[in-house]
């Protein structure tokens, strides 16, 4: 079983967090989708490899902001 460490929900994007808002004051509950990208590739690079798509699930289902994170 690997370590799971709390990941603060700080660290999500601003547009994230405001759709979540704007899904949460209209009442929604249904299934949401997102997605992640990126506008360019670093320099040099041709193509991304995606690797770790468990630890951002693992972090989306966790995701709470707790009192801390709100002070």
């Amino acid at each position: 079983m690997a370590f799971r460490h709390r990941m603060s929900a700080l660290f999500t994007d601003l547009y994230e967090v405001t759709m979540a808002q704007a899904y949460w004051a209209q009442g929604m509950s249904d299934t949401a989708v997102f997605e992640t990208f990126f506008r360019k590739l670093p320099q040099g690079r041709s193509y991304l490899m995606a690797a770790g798509l468990v630890d951002v699930l693992d972090f989306l289902e966790d995701l709470r902001f707790v009192e801390e994170d709100l002070r």
